[in-house]
């Protein structure tokens, strides 16, 4: 699953954020998504800076935690190959 901060209108240069915690509620739908899935779970981080993610550090089974910063478009092909080809179609 791909989660983070939706761009620039949240953190730029002079728009600091006002915590690390995932905006809304990400950490919530995270922990239950990977509690309902059968297999492993890979957390996939886009944002312009830190996050605090001690929750899925701490959960077994999110077995990976990437962060990708914000990507161009064409690194997002080899991030999503990397995790196993699981999405066939990637927005354009």
């Amino acid at each position: 699953m791909v989660m983070g901060w939706p761009g620039p209108i949240h953190e730029a240069e002079f728009r600091d954020r006002a915590g690390l915690m995932l905006p809304g509620r990400q950490q919530e739908l995270i922990s239950k998504v990977s509690a309902a899935s059968k297999g492993p779970t890979i957390l996939v981080l886009m944002s312009g800076g830190p996050i605090d993610i001690s929750f899925a550090k701490n959960d077994p089974r999110i077995a990976a935690i990437l962060w990708v910063g914000y990507p161009a478009k064409l690194e997002e092909l080899p991030l999503l190959m990397s995790c196993g080809g699981l999405i066939s179609n990637p927005v354009e």
